[in-house]
Formats: structure tokens, C-alpha cells, sequence
């Protein structure tokens, strides 16, 4: 089985006169993944990927942490409105809440968010959360604390959660786990080497346990 993959688009950031991305040019598949970090925007993210639906005949999605960039008061707020206003869409299923089995495979999914962890020792947990800017946060008085505390639960809730789901389903399937972070160090890209302390935002070290199944 074959699948297109796409992650951090980031559409909002671009021209879209000249950058727009092109979902039927680079339709390979009927079933396309995508692995969040679509815009910072939901409502952006939302006619992304409807877009997405409208060429595909399965859109299956993970919310990236750029979704959330407005809501880190409420990190699950911005899943529950996508979730909500992709309802409609027969063909869309969100990893995060719904799981997607092709015969003998079951692909599931979670964004992963940051433990900080992940780098160590090479770069502490202390060394990350003190380089972790949160200028860009627009979350008026929530202090640097809360959105720590916010991502780290959301990292430790999609550990529990793909743990749950690999239990459920390992002796009867083959198991594809779909994350916006990385789960292991090793797979962090050559742009992050770690001397920059904050390559530990990139990943959450509880995925790497799921590497033994």
C-alpha cells in the first residue's frame, strides 16, 4: 500500500501567488497523510484541507504544534474546532481521534508535542525550557510556566494514548504510528545538531520506547 506524505506546509507563510501548494500536481496516491504544521491559523488549516479532500479519497491528518500557536492556554482547543469543522468530510479522518485500518494495517497517530527530554543528555530538559522563546505565543498573560506545563502534558497524553492504541491492536495488525515530532534523536535533521540547545523542541523521548514494537 502506498501513500502520499506531506508535513509543515506552513501556507500562511508563503506567497501564494508563486508558492501555493499544488495538491492535484503532486498527487502520486489516492490516500495522502499529512503530518500537521499546516498554517497557525485553524481556519487556514481547515481550507487546506479541504483542499486535500476534494483530490483525495482518504485525507488522514495529524495536527501539528503551529496549529495550537494561538491557543496554548488550551492545546486541545484547536483539534476539537478542526475536528469539528472537517466533520463533514466523509474522506477525512483525524488520527488523533480516529484510527484507520487497510486490511492487516492499522495507521495511528498523535502529534507527539515536547517533553524537552529529548536530546539528552547532549542538551538537558533545564538547558531547553530556558531557551524555549515564547515571544511568538500571542496567548495574552499565560506565563512561560503554564505553556511548559501545557506542552509536557500534551506530550506525556499522546504517549498514553498511542501506548493504548498499540496495546489494542498488536496482535492483530501491522501498526503504523503517524507524529508531528520526531520520536527518536537520531532522526532529528542535520539543521538541529546539538550544540543548538533548542533542538530539543523538536521531539518527545516517550515515543522512543514504542521503537521495541
Amino acid at each position: 500500500m502506498y501513500f502520499d506524505i506531506v508535513s509543515d506546509l506552513h501556507v500562511d507563510k508563503w506567497d501564494y501567488f508563486e508558492h501555493e501548494y499544488d495538491w492535484s500536481k503532486n498527487k502520486v496516491s489516492d490516500i495522502v497523510i499529512i503530518a500537521g504544521d499546516i498554517a497557525d491559523d485553524i481556519y487556514t488549516t481547515v481550507i487546506e484541507l479541504e483542499k486535500a479532500c476534494s483530490v483525495y479519497k482518504k485525507v488522514l491528518y495529524v495536527e501539528g504544534n503551529h496549529e495550537s500557536t494561538k491557543n496554548y492556554d488550551n492545546i486541545d482547543y484547536s483539534k476539537h474546532e478542526i475536528s469539528k469543522m472537517m466533520s463533514k468530510h466523509e474522506n477525512f479522518i483525524f488520527l488523533s481521534e480516529q484510527d484507520c485500518i487497510f486490511d492487516d494495517l492499522v495507521i495511528i497517530g498523535a502529534t507527539g508535542w515536547w517533553d524537552f527530554k529529548i536530546c539528552e543528555p547532549e542538551i538537558t530538559e533545564k538547558e531547553c525550557i530556558e531557551c524555549f522563546d515564547t515571544d511568538w505565543c500571542p496567548t495574552e498573560g499565560l506565563q512561560k510556566e503554564d505553556i511548559i506545563k501545557n506542552i509536557t502534558e500534551a506530550a506525556y497524553n499522546d504517549y498514553i494514548s498511542i501506548k493504548s492504541k498499540i496495546e489494542k491492536y498488536k496482535d492483530k495488525y501491522s501498526i503504523c504510528i503517524v507524529t508531528h515530532t520526531v520520536p527518536h534523536k537520531a532522526l532529528l535533521s542535520n539543521n538541529y545538531p546539538y550544540n543548538i540547545k533548542h533542538a530539543g523542541q523538536y521531539g518527545n523521548s516517550l515515543f522512543q520506547e514504542f521503537f521495541n514494537e
